[in-house]
């Protein structure tokens, strides 16, 4: 594997992981609204 191959796929790596980062924080999000919502509906 030469040089650039390993830096291509650092990149991909980080940004992949960069992604789940922010779909984690996306999907907590919903589902603090979510329960909020459910709680609000309750009372």
């Amino acid at each position: 594997m030469e040089e650039g191959e390993i830096d291509a796929a650092e990149i991909i790596e980080e940004a992949e992981s960069l992604e789940q980062k922010v779909y984690k924080k996306k999907v907590e999000m919903l589902w603090k609204r979510k329960l909020e919502l459910e709680s609000t509906r309750s009372n």
